[in-house]
């Protein structure tokens, strides 16, 4: 602290010994932060079906207690939202009323008061002391001669050789939230219609908060509630004249009308898409995952099939999310240049792809997957394939040809007579048999392939 200038006392700034040594009754053990309080929600089927999914990932698997490090817990939890309104329109009907009635707010922005999350060269040693104790790699460091911003220093700071700052659990997504909330300040605007400013301002002084905290309690009770009183509904009708807007703000609905226009850009230019697929790449289970995370001993080992159990797998892959991530955009960009072949005059396993476009979205494990349209040369319009698939046999058997050699929804067939396959009324699991887990297994090596041209191999 004496070598590093942010923690200079000051006029705003001081330390205290005693709050420290309040975070934690002992200094022998790492014990829960007083600040912290833990709840406990009993076992209860409702959890099972948010957290289900079709791999058996979910299943109780045995954990010697003598080797947890770590505290582990399911990742879903719920709040309660009586005190809390979900619905737009009463979440800002109850700010409204709260301004109206002269109660005090904390307004959300840029500042000198209170922490400022953004140009704050302090921000990083203040909320992460251990990762620049010196206080000289902050964001927006002013003695820094070449500018950057701080989603690239941060995109640097994970990718660094220093792998203190990857593996750090708050770091990226604490940044990641100043860099959301930088966004809503710069591209959220309230539009109002310009004819009537001068009349939204003066209809707005005459509400009374008294019904519109009524209204509040209605909307709040019932978010399709349909105003019956007078008063009501002119509050409602006035509501309705203030939107928010948003340019390019990811997850906002500006956001997903923008995306939902580039989607019909493109069928406007190619047609209607020929496949919607959907890809979720095994992160847990991938030796990817642990390449990229930067564990490079015994990788022949590694890579043979599962070397460690799946539980520590589970545990590396949530406490590494940016190998996660690296490993998610690998494989997407390796099915659109090796599977789509996009962008190459030579077709893919599809067909010759025209164009694509993808959107990526986590799940409640809090991994990644993509949802992807497709549009393949050739391709008819809905109309023109149904007029050919009943009206030639040839193109209809040809057409149900291809669907079969791209879409499998059975087990392969282990041998050439289908009366010889086992019987998959029972679930056998790879740890049954005495095998590693299937997404352990590296892909199949490139070296001994055969390199003719795919137009020939095909």
């Amino acid at each position: 602290m004496e070598n590093n200038p942010h923690y200079s006392p000051g006029d705003n700034l001081s330390y205290s010994q005693e709050n420290i040594d309040a975070i934690h009754d002992s200094d022998e053990d790492a014990d829960v932060p007083n600040n912290v309080a833990i709840g406990h929600l009993p076992d209860h089927g409702s959890i099972d079906n948010i957290n289900s999914d079709y791999t058996p990932r979910n299943e109780e698997e045995w954990i010697p207690t003598n080797e947890i490090e770590d505290l582990m817990m399911e990742n879903v939890g719920y709040t309660d939202g009586d005190n809390s309104p979900e619905a737009y329109s009463a979440m800002k009907i109850l700010a409204l009323q709260r301004c109206l009635s002269g109660k005090p707010f904390v307004v959300s922005g840029t500042g000198n008061r209170l922490l400022p999350d953004f140009n704050n060269p302090s921000i990083l040693t203040w909320l992460f002391p251990h990762l620049d104790p010196w206080g000289i790699g902050g964001f927006h460091e002013s003695r820094r001669k070449i500018k950057i911003s701080m989603r690239e220093q941060l995109s640097h700071l994970l990718n660094s050789s220093d792998l203190s700052f990857v593996q750090d659990p708050e770091l990226a997504f604490a940044v990641f939230n100043m860099l959301r909330k930088l966004h809503v300040y710069r591209d959220i605007r309230f539009r109002v219609a310009k004819y009537e400013h001068e009349r939204i301002i003066k209809e707005l002084q005459t509400v009374r908060p008294n019904d519109l905290k009524s209204l509040s309690a209605a909307v709040e009770k019932n978010p399709m509630f349909r105003a019956e009183d007078p008063e009501h509904k002119r509050i409602v009708a006035l509501l309705r004249k203030v939107t928010m807007t948003t340019r390019n703000l990811p997850g906002s609905n500006g956001y997903k009308m923008s995306m939902r226009r580039n989607v019909r850009a493109i069928i406007n230019g190619r047609g209607a898409p020929t496949l919607f697929i959907t890809l979720n790449p095994s992160d847990v289970h991938n030796p990817l995952i642990r390449i990229l995370g930067g564990s490079y001993e015994e990788i022949d080992v590694m890579l043979d099939g599962e070397d460690i159990q799946s539980w520590r797998r589970k545990v590396y892959a949530a406490k590494n999310p940016a190998a996660c991530a690296k490993f998610f955009d690998l494989m997407i960009t390796t099915f659109i240049d090796v599977i789509l072949k996009y962008g190459r005059d030579e077709a893919g396993i599809y067909g010759y792809c025209e164009a694509y476009y993808g959107v990526v979205e986590a799940q409640g494990k809090g991994t990644l997957h993509l949802h992807m349209l497709v549009w393949l040369r050739g391709h008819l319009s809905p109309q023109q394939l149904q007029e050919r698939l009943r009206m030639s046999t040839e193109y209809r058997e040809r057409f149900v040809q291809w669907l079969e050699s791209i879409i499998m929804n059975e087990f392969p067939s282990l041998h050439e007579n289908r009366a010889d396959e086992p019987s998959r009324n029972k679930r056998q699991r790879s740890k049954d048999l005495g095998e590693p887990h299937p997404g352990t297994i590296a892909s199949p090596s490139t070296l001994n392939m055969d390199t003719r041209p795919s137009s020939e191999f095909w």
